[in-house]
This record gives structure tokens, sequence and C-alpha cells, in this order.
């Protein structure tokens, strides 16, 4: 009996080894017909293998299993077959191989089949690697303006809807006519979607319909439109913007947007309203006014009380105004006056010579913070860097903090 029971079990032995030879056997068969099919001539059956290959799990593995050289033939073939939208599919799977040698041939088929298989490319905006976004940008590209329509599609799908806002924002005002009745539509992420691409367009057709909608709109979902409003800023919008900013009662976000806005606007009216909200006590809402001023640039600053706020502003701009209201202030004998306009002097080639000054006139034994603060903005520019390898070598008591500094930035 065991002698009969070591039999059966070699004749199984015997026939898995059977089994497995034969599976090996019909596989390197197989590979080699697939092989000589994506190698070989434009024929119904190449384009057949291409499309059934497109939904295959093993397709990335059967492309890296080629040679450089095959790879690079084998996408040049998917090219010859323009009419299967699948071949867009199976262009960007291969894409996810991160073949760098094989990528421009695979990027050149899609931009092959992009004017024909328009709709389908657009599909893979879906797709988040580096190399697919890429090469599906510029196949969408190579399409023309259908591309823009069929890019405006994937707004309502949410896989898609980050990479076809870029596209379509790429595309500028050619995407506003597209984007727009996108504004109507029934789910609301693709509502916020569309006012995200005209906010970014700044397109100013879309004021009116942005500013019903925003009045209109539940509390949770008035961000969106309040965003693309402010990024527009149409001076039509001026009056929604100041309202927003002065009602107490709205969230911090929606007055903090609505501060930016302001600034994007730039009209005296609205500047004279964000200086007026400089006490804010809501640090948020402080910082969007802040923000909103520097944006509205130099012109917005004007000769009058110094103020670490008044030099928060500055240091966002650049002009003479800016220039004139940090030299002053670098010139005060109130440290936290001569604190902040440090701050703000970085990067200002036009601040070396009072920064200078103010370095000498500190005790840093009492005001530390000030003279670091005055080597700090003079490492930022060439000429200040010159300045603090001079201070550094004086006899100065405060050049340990020169000297500090340039070992920071790496010459000490």
């Amino acid at each position: 009996m065991r002698g009969s029971a070591r039999v059966r079990a070699l004749q199984l032995l015997l026939a898995m080894l059977a089994l497995a030879g034969g599976l090996f056997a019909w596989n390197a068969w197989k590979t080699g017909r697939d092989r000589a099919i994506a190698l070989g001539e434009a024929t119904p059956g190449q384009r057949a293998f291409f499309v059934a290959l497109a939904t295959r799990p093993d397709a990335a593995n059967f492309y890296k299993g080629l040679e450089p050289a095959e790879r690079r033939k084998m996408a040049e073939n998917m090219a010859r077959h323009p009419d299967a939208p699948e071949m867009t599919r199976l262009a960007v799977v291969l894409l996810g191989t991160l073949d760098e040698d094989a990528r421009v041939s695979l990027a050149a088929t899609l931009a092959t089949i992009g004017p024909v298989q328009t709709k389908a490319v657009a599909a893979e905006l879906k797709e988040s690697g580096g190399f697919q976004r890429n090469a599906v940008f510029a196949a969408l590209r190579a399409a023309g303006d259908g591309a823009v329509t069929e890019a405006a599609a994937q707004l309502a799908v949410p896989a898609a809807r980050a990479n076809a806002i870029a596209f379509l924002v790429e595309r500028g005002r050619a995407a506003i006519p597209v984007a727009m009745p996108y504004l109507d539509h029934e789910d609301r992420d693709t509502r916020g979607a569309a006012a995200d691409v005209l906010g970014k367009i700044r397109g100013p057709e879309a004021v009116e319909k942005l500013t019903t909608m925003y009045e209109e709109a539940p509390a949770d979902e008035r961000v969106a439109y309040l965003t693309a409003l402010s990024s527009i800023a149409d001076p039509r919008s001026e009056a929604l913007l100041v309202k927003t900013l002065r009602d107490r009662s709205s969230p911090s976000e929606l007055r903090s947007l609505a501060a930016i806005g302001l600034g994007r606007v730039g009209s005296p009216s609205a500047i004279r309203l964000l200086w007026a909200f400089q006490g804010e006590s809501d640090l948020d809402l402080r910082l969007a006014v802040v923000s909103g001023l520097q944006t509205a640039g130099d012109e917005a600053l004007s000769p009058g009380i110094l103020s670490p706020f008044v030099l928060q502003v500055a240091s966002g701009c650049r002009g003479p105004n800016s220039d004139r209201l940090i030299a002053s202030a670098l010139n005060s004998s109130l440290p936290s006056l001569a604190l902040a306009a440090a701050r703000a002097a970085v990067g200002r080639e036009s601040s070396v010579e009072a920064l200078r000054a103010t370095w000498r006139r500190f005790d840093p034994d009492l005001h530390g913070d000030v003279v670091d603060a005055v080597c700090a903005a003079l490492a930022s520019t060439d000429s200040g860097l010159a300045e603090l390898r001079i201070l550094a070598a004086s006899d100065h008591r405060a050049a340990a903090f020169a000297v500090r500094r340039l070992a920071l930035v790496g010459l000490g």
C-alpha cells in the first residue's frame, strides 16, 4: 500500500511538472506572438491586440518586458490606429511605467491621437502621475479649440476635476464661454469648479452670474463664489465686497476674501476702507487686510503715522512710498518701530544705509532683537552683505551679531 501511495505521489508530481512546463511554454509562445503583433505591421489584428491590451492587467508588465527600442516602436505603432479610443487609455497606462526612454514616443502618440480622440484624451485628466498629466495636457493642446469643451466636461468628474481646472485656466479666455454653463450644473462641487476656473482666468463675463449665485447660495457654498469674485476684482463687485467686509456677522473666511478682493479692485474708496480695519482683532482678517493693501501696491501707502501695521503692509510693497516709510521708521528711536522696519527692509538695496545707522544706534544688550533683524535684512542683499562684512570686522559691541548672521548664510 505504501508503495502504491508513493507511486501516486510521484505521478502527481510529474503531472504538476508537466502542467507547469506546458504553461511556461504556452506563456512563452503567447508572449512571443504578442510581441510580434505589437512590433509588426499596422493590421486589423494589431489594432485588435492594442484595444484588448488597454484593459489587460498585465499591459504594463508586457511593455516593460520589451527592449528599449521595441518600446519606442510599439508606441509609434499605436499612433497608427488613432480611430480607436482605447489607444488613449493604453498610452496613459504605459506612461505609468515611468519609462524615461519611451516617454517621448508615448507622448507623441497621444498628441497624434488627440485631435481624433479628444474626448477620450480629456477623460484621462483623471490621471495624477506627472508623465501622464504632462502628456495628456500636450495632447489636448494639440487637439485645438475642441479640447477646451471636452476638458470642461471633466469638471463634473471628481477624479479629473483638479487637472481639468488647471488645463482650462491655462487656456485662458477661450475657456470662459465653455465654463460658464457649468455654473448651472446640478452638482455643487461642479459649480464650484466652474467658479474656480472663471475666477482664476479673471473673466468679467461671470461677475453678474457669480454675484447672484453668491447672494442666493446656502452659507456653506458661498466661499467658492466669493473667491471667484475676489479674484476677478471687477469694479462692479466692490459694493458686495464692502458689504461683506463690514458685516461682522459674516464668517471670518468670507470677510477675509472680501478684504483681499478690495485690494485687487484697488479703488481709492476700497483702499480707505481697508485702512479702517487695521486695528481688527481677528488675526485672520487682519492678515487678509494686510494682503489686500499689499495687493493694491505702493500707491496704497502714503506719508502718515508710522506703526508696525503700516510697516507690515510696506514690507510687501515695492516703490518710493514703501521705501520712504521704511527708511523713516529705521530712524526711529522706538525699538518696536525699528524692529518692524528692519523686518520690512528685507530684500531692499535702498535701505542699506539706514540699516547700518540703526545697527549702530541700538544697544545689543538691550535690543538684541532689533540688531539681529537689521543683520538679517543686510544679509538679504548684495550691498547689504558687503556692509555686514565690514560691521563684523569692527570693534562694535554688536559685531558678534553680524558674524553670526554671516555664518548662517554660509559666509562666516
